[in-house]
């Protein structure tokens, strides 16, 4: 076999079929496939595999599948550490090893499509299994799964075949090329960075010091950003390595979800960003990358056609060496947009879980609401309606008209609980809409529609500069309308003082509501965010005790934290925390 391409991919023979329709589907289909392993291919990788030939290939083949054909393993990884791809067993290019892994132990056999039709259905004697096979296969499997790559039309007429000739059931996995072709474009694009990182390498180790450190960083993006971490590390991670290779004054990082712009984080934090830049970007070419100033330039991130975000790398130390830069940050781009689209899945992932453990909490809340709460005072009525029944037999009128009182108070009251439990329950529906919103706008409405009982109360209330953050509009005003509502509400004998601030803290912004009201009882302290519950049974303090239920789960669904300090008669603070983007 000629190998003259500029490098090849070694394959298994049984992926042949897979692997080219994957990089079909990618347009790479000039690449140069090396499969049909024998005895002889055998020696031609091992007298081809020389120095001369050391960044030619990329070895994908398993582990199990080389000490199968007898390869000296630890031989051929000497001669090719680059390219070596380190697989277990080939399965795992179409599912996660930790399936491979979990389906093996429970005695699955597994198989691609391709694999199936070449190894069981091929017309020579050779591909035969003899009975004794069938019986060794037998005992050390208990089903076959087929991974359905889709190539293959009539597989699942070959699978029924062969399954009745084995006698053992199968399982059909559908896992298309979506995870083939991820690895093998990440592999492909890990071999052009290595080559441009060697060729980087030699033209600016002798230009300056401070880019010697390229190694370090080149194992920044395979231990950071090879690895599923949440969307804030990746971005940090990113930034770690753009500054490591280019030395820029400025990093930002433009968020982009649903078509839209979500926000943006900078390296030094907190820089202004410039609205000429914001301008450029809205009407960004097609370009994956360009140069915005003789020292800087705007990077695409993108995945599969989803734009992720632009990353601006801005006043870079050397910009001279600016088009060159530019060639490796383009190689760079895809990796970064493949961590970006694992770590939006796994925050989703993460979210799914959470939202699983908060209705299952919700769910116990709400049995003892019924069970409890609600039937207080439902017990009441009935009461009630029985003293209403003896009384009426007596006829005593003003006892009548004293008890129908007290019924239609205790009904009020239990329609107020109901319609403040439906209230509870909309708090972080999946149907509600989160944006950048500004919470000193809303704020300032609140206390604008406030004003008359402000007005009548002498409230003194002080707002300082409160940020923007992604939220719900709809909830921010149910949160803060509730906290200043009961700081009102609970006041002292003193002049009602409010203060209202918020403080950055790394990623988060922490917001308090304090105010010099009568405070809370220390044995309520760590009650009063449950729901119905209330730190005063005085009855001039209306209503059912479920608003700070409301704040809490507001906060803890936009991943936040909520809690209270007090003292009796000092007043109260109300602390939340907010993620900051």
């Amino acid at each position: 076999m000629t190998l003259k391409n500029d490098y090849s991919i070694v394959i298994c023979e049984f992926l042949r079929s897979e692997v080219e329709k994957a990089l079909e589907l990618e347009g790479l289909k000039e690449i140069q496939l090396i499969s049909d392993i024998d005895i002889n291919q055998k020696r031609l990788l091992e007298s081809d595999l020389g120095e001369n030939k050391k960044s030619d290939r990329i070895i994908l083949i398993s582990k199990s599948c080389l000490k199968k054909k007898d390869f000296n393993l630890e031989n051929l990884e000497d001669q090719t550490p680059q390219t070596f791809y380190n697989l277990d067993r080939c399965q795992e290019l179409f599912i996660p090893k930790e399936l491979v892994d979990h389906y093996l132990e429970k005695g699955y056999f597994l198989i691609v499509s391709g694999a199936l039709k070449r190894i069981f259905f091929e017309e020579s004697d050779d591909a035969k299994l003899s009975q004794e096979e069938i019986e060794i296969f037998k005992e050390n499997y208990t089903k076959i799964l087929l991974l359905d790559t889709g190539i293959e039309q009539n597989i699942e007429i070959m699978l029924l075949n062969l399954t009745k000739k084995l006698g053992i059931p199968y399982k059909i996995l559908p896992v298309g090329l979506d995870f083939l072709s991820t690895h093998l474009k990440h592999l492909i694009y890990n071999y052009k960075f290595e080559r441009e990182r060697e060729n980087s390498m030699n033209t600016l180790i002798h230009t300056t010091k401070k880019l010697a450190d390229y190694e370090m960083v080149f194992d920044l993006i395979i231990s950071k950003l090879t690895k599923v971490n949440e969307e804030n590390t990746v971005i940090d991670n990113i930034f770690t390595i753009f500054f490591r290779l280019f030395s820029p004054e400025k990093l930002f990082f433009l968020e982009i979800k649903n078509k839209e712009l979500s926000g943006f984080v900078s390296k030094p934090s907190n820089l202004e960003m410039d609205p000429a830049i914001l301008e450029d970007i809205l009407n960004f070419s097609e370009e994956k990358i360009t140069k915005y100033k003789d020292n800087s330039f705007i990077l695409r991130i993108s995945h599969l056609n989803e734009i992720l975000g632009y990353l601006i790398v801005d006043d870079i130390e050397f910009p001279e060496y600016i088009d060159r830069y530019i060639n490796m940050a383009y190689v760079i781009a895809d990796i970064c947009g493949l961590a970006l689209v694992n770590a939006r899945t796994y925050q989703k992932l993460l979210s799914t879980l959470e939202d699983l453990k908060f209705s299952n909490k919700e769910l116990e809340s709400f049995a003892h609401i019924i069970s409890h709460d609600l039937k207080q005072p439902l017990t009441n009525i009935l009461a009630y309606s029985e003293l209403l029944q003896s009384v009426i037999e007596i006829d005593e009128k003003p006892k009548i008209l004293e008890i129908l009182t007290r019924l239609t108070d205790i009904s009020q009251y239990m329609n107020q609980m109901i319609n403040d439990l439906l209230d509870y329950s909309k708090v972080g529906r999946k149907d509600t809409k989160r944006e950048q919103v500004n919470v000193n706008q809303i704020v300032s409405q609140i206390l604008s529609n406030s004003e008359q009982i402000i007005q009548n109360n002498n409230v003194k209330v002080t707002v300082q500069s409160l940020p923007w953050i992604y939220a719900n509009e709809i909830e921010m005003r149910q949160l803060f309308q509730n906290l200043i509502n009961n700081a009102i509400k609970f006041r002292s004998e003193d002049e009602p003082v409010i203060v209202i601030n918020a403080t950055k803290m790394k990623e988060k912004w922490l917001f308090y509501v304090e105010d010099n009201g009568i405070g809370i009882p220390p044995e309520s302290i760590d009650d009063i965010f449950k729901i119905f519950h209330r730190a005063t049974d005085e009855k001039k303090y209306a209503g059912t005790g479920i608003g700070l239920s409301v704040c809490k789960k507001i906060v803890e669904r936009l991943g936040g934290k909520i809690w209270a300090e007090s003292e009796l008669g000092e007043g109260t603070t109300i602390y939340f925390t907010l993620p900051s983007h």
